[in-house]
């Protein structure tokens, strides 16, 4: 005698048959996204790697990865001539000893980074989302920055540090104590200034605390403390923040100190780099007349500190701060680029204090989830980056990801939801 099938079973027959599409079309999706990427990185390798010439900081990076692979020593780490911390000169110099040490062979060492970097980016976005399409579209964006086109083929020391930004709002968002620790201490060990990432995160998991709110947080705090130790050990064998070389005696011959012009420059970024999501989400943005009473009064700080190139920078007769400015002095001239910035600087305002007040009322209420993780991020850089010696806009990159989970965020449809399992306890 047949079973009857009673609706039950219908029902979850039929879900089964919809998860099963829906996953069959997630991994179609990433494969479809592994192969452009393929394409397109090769694309690029056959197109700039194999045939262009060393170009502009590669000559010098170059040179100091040969160094790491003739000799890895405490004397080598001492006094490498550079002024960042050197895991990506010594992973090109471990790939050198497989592939060789030719530029086209490092190239390739760049373009597996960039493809590692680009996927996490997409696996996380997709993740939050839960959307493919949009996780395409804003990996795509992120794919297609003008930076981001040069350091994924180039021999660059940027895209490092980005697959571990990656990494670490992946271990974040899954709550994963090691990855984070690794995460962490893996940016580190690429650029000084990535400090604004472990600050940030200590400050995300310290307030959770302090809410008693605690889950996972003293494991990450844990981890966090622990990936800031080989940075402060390569401090003490510097006796500094950078390495002992004659760069360091050029820059760093002046005392640190905070740099407001920087700070305008990186604000006014945020319009230039980001005005499609801007642009999209304007009413996010420019409808309160609050915040744009408050832009207008706070925009007049741009005259007392304009953008300008640094006076490093000057002293080797480079007097813009990257691809933005160039095109701003090549179509208008340079008599009229301070207006330029100005007007960026006026109209990303808006987004920094809509940011600050997310922050303000996230704390204010106790619900710390993943977009206050991700403003923290953006602060904390903001607030470490002008005490660098340099300005550029290349520097703005590791904001590029963490902004675009910021400007579309919407907490009521949880689109681009990063909040970890914990923050749920």
């Amino acid at each position: 005698m047949k079973t009857p099938v009673t609706s039950f079973d219908r029902i979850y027959t039929m879900k089964r048959i919809k998860n099963y599409f829906q996953n069959l079309s997630t991994r179609r999706g990433y494969i479809l996204f592994i192969i452009f990427l393929v394409v397109y990185l090769s694309i690029l390798y056959f197109t700039a790697g194999l045939h262009q010439p060393v170009w502009g900081d590669e000559r010098h990076f170059v040179q100091t990865v040969h160094e790491f692979g003739q000799e890895l020593s405490l004397a080598q780490l001492k006094s490498y001539n550079e002024m960042s911390t050197p895991l990506p000169f010594i992973l090109y110099a471990l790939w050198g000893k497989i592939s060789g040490y030719e530029l086209q062979q490092l190239r390739l060492f760049s373009l597996i980074i960039a493809f590692l970097t680009f996927l996490i980016f997409f696996r996380l976005y997709q993740d939050s989302s839960k959307h493919l399409g949009l996780a395409l579209l804003i990996t795509l964006f992120l794919i297609f920055q003008p930076y981001m086109i040069g350091i994924s083929v180039f021999v660059f020391t940027d895209m490092l540090p980005l697959l571990f930004l990656g990494l670490s709002v992946w271990a974040f968002h899954r709550d994963n104590p090691f990855l984070m620790g690794v995460a962490l201490g893996g940016a580190l060990l690429c650029r000084q200034y990535y400090l604004f990432l472990p600050v940030a995160f200590a400050a995300y998991y310290s307030l959770r605390i302090l809410m008693r709110q605690t889950g996972s947080g003293v494991k990450m705090l844990f981890a966090i403390a622990l990936s800031g130790i080989p940075l402060i050990l390569l401090f003490i064998l510097w006796g500094g923040f950078s390495p002992q070389n004659d760069m360091r005696k050029l820059y760093l011959h002046e005392k640190l100190y905070f740099h407001t012009d920087y700070l305008i420059l990186y604000i006014a970024l945020f319009l230039v780099y980001l005005f499609p999501l801007i642009l999209y989400r304007w009413k996010k943005f420019y409808l309160k007349k609050n915040i744009l009473l408050a832009a207008l009064v706070l925009s007049g700080s741009y005259f007392l500190f304009p953008v300008k190139a640094s006076a490093y920078s000057m002293a080797i007769e480079i007097y813009t701060v990257g691809f933005f400015h160039k095109f701003v002095r090549l179509t208008i001239g340079s008599s009229l680029e301070h207006y330029v910035f100005y007007l960026s600087y006026l109209l990303s305002l808006p987004v920094l204090l809509t940011l600050l007040i997310d922050i303000y009322g996230k704390v204010k209420n106790r619900t710390p989830d993943g977009l206050l993780m991700v403003n923290l991020c953006i602060v904390f850089f903001l607030l470490i980056m002008p005490f660098s010696y340099l300005n550029w806009e290349k520097y703005f990159l590791p904001v590029i990801p963490l902004a675009i989970i910021s400007i579309l965020n919407k907490d009521k449809f949880k689109f681009l939801d990063l909040s970890p399992k914990s923050a749920e306890n």
